[in-house]
């Protein structure tokens, strides 16, 4: 058993991680290709089955009456995949055989790791309080309810605060090489995931104003352009480059960290952004592939509004830009994020489909579609990352690398920052040959890999 339980693993590291990592390092050159190639497996795996059945083809009105989780697999996809990307760049961009063309641009352009807070920030807001509806609960005012609302969010940002602490401190104790102009001298990636979170709470009540359903989408696209004012026309972009004495210099605190400061406007109006995607995804329930076309052909026409409005916005009113987090930075995020829920929602779908000319449960092969065959159980209101997770008692215990992570989304990317710093203290990333980076990499994957395994094995959580 435990010879198997290690092909297992290795089998999820090498079909999971090993093509992100080749993707980003020696073969970055082609990694369309290998997403073609992926894709084209799975189509031929799709029609080999079709012929290798006696039934060539199912009627459609049976294939459109398979059971779907109302948990929706693709969010939990999504988010795995965010994280796994972000856990791989991370340490990635320190060795050599990391393309510089795919590290994070210095003011304008897009790149790989300019990626990499928003569509954190999005795989988190899909499934915020306010998506599964758990915000405020057991409050009888309105007033209770959004003293709850910010006492809850001081505890859960808490944590967050305290490791953007313990991580200015190692930087600076440690001499690790770090860029001013992308956050400032002290704020890092958890500050401005603490200060979103916060801001979020506080400008609740005005989303009690809005008297429309899709309220955060309303208020981000307003937050957006005012965001964009501010850049442009209110002399915000002068203050981010110059600084208030107009010199460059970083006098007080603010000013030091103005980078940082500035973007959370930005990055405030995508997390309400994703409040309201969640809620178009979750806000109907569905419990069949039929009564998942509406949202696939939502999905594909957001889509391309955003892909439009992304071109016409980076040509016409100011490039994307990470760093100022604008209106064309907001817009791409969202772009490429319903990308991929679009894609991993068909992907979905031919699996279920696959699974149903095998004779095959869907269940069987992954957590994920626990409740593809049975009546889906409700999402745990306690558990801060449901309804993307699935409380793990319903579950096979399946060796499942999609849902180890999604299990503890959080913990895996801090094993992963915790990881990077002693690979950095351990090795000369820069001046390491290739089959070693590459060795590095694959053993720092394959560790995330085992912990994330064996805490969902065991039903263990853990929450920050």
């Amino acid at each position: 058993r435990e010879s198997s339980a290690a092909f297992a693993v290795f089998l999820e590291v090498a079909l999971v991680e090993l093509p992100i990592l080749l993707s980003f390092t020696v073969l970055a050159d082609y990694a369309l290709q290998i997403l073609a190639t992926q894709a084209l497996l799975y189509l031929s795996t799709l029609v080999l089955s079709f012929f290798a059945s006696r039934n060539f083809l199912p009627p459609l009105s049976t294939l459109l009456s398979l059971p779907y989780p109302q948990r929706l697999p693709l969010v939990a996809v999504v988010r795995t995949f965010t994280n796994l990307l972000s856990c791989v760049a991370i340490l990635a961009v320190d060795f050599a055989v990391f393309p510089r063309r795919l590290a994070k641009t210095e003011t304008y352009g897009t790149a790989l790791m300019d990626t990499g807070v928003g569509l954190f920030l999005l795989s988190h807001a899909v499934v915020a309080p306010e998506v599964r509806g758990t915000l405020g609960r057991g409050a009888k005012g309105s007033m209770e309810k959004y003293v709850r609302l910010l006492l809850a969010t001081l505890r859960g940002v808490f944590p967050l605060l305290v490791l953007g602490c313990l991580r200015v401190m190692a930087v600076k104790a440690t001499g690790y090489q770090e860029h001013v102009t992308e956050y400032g001298v002290h704020w890092n990636f958890f500050f401005t995931i603490t200060a979103v979170r916060l801001l979020c709470s506080l400008i609740h009540p005005l989303l009690r104003l809005i008297p429309s359903a899709h309220r955060c989408g309303i208020l981000a696209a307003c937050l957006s352009l005012l965001h964009q004012c501010y850049l442009s026309l209110w002399g915000g972009r002068d203050y981010v480059e110059l600084g208030p004495l107009g010199d460059g210099s970083r006098p007080f605190l603010i000013s030091a960290n103005r980078e940082g400061v500035v973007s959370c406007g930005g990055y405030l109006a995508l997390y309400l952004a994703g409040i309201e995607l969640g809620l178009l995804l979750f806000r109907r329930k569905r419990s069949n592939l039929q009564e998942c076309l509406p949202m696939l052909f939502q999905l594909t026409a957001l889509c391309g509004i955003l892909w439009t409005l992304t071109v016409i916005t980076d040509a016409s009113v100011e490039p994307v830009s990470r760093k100022y987090a604008n209106l064309a930075f907001i817009l791409w995020m969202l772009s490429l994020f319903v990308s991929m829920g679009s894609m991993f929602l068909v992907a979905d779908m031919a699996f279920l489909f696959l699974s149903h000319i095998l004779h095959v449960s869907p269940a069987s092969l992954s957590p994920l579609y626990v409740g593809s065959t049975a009546a889906s159980p409700s999402p745990d209101p306690s558990d801060p990352s449901s309804p993307g997770s699935m409380p793990l008692p319903s579950m096979p215990r399946r060796v499942c690398l999609i849902s180890a992570v999604d299990y503890n989304q959080f913990f895996v990317f801090l094993l992963a920052n915790v990881l990077t710093g002693l690979v950095n203290m351990a090795v000369d990333t820069l001046h390491a040959s290739p089959p070693f980076a590459l060795a590095v990499l694959l053993g720092y994957l394959a560790c995330l890999a085992v912990v994330a395994l064996a805490l969902f094995a065991n039903g263990i959580k853990i929450k920050l």
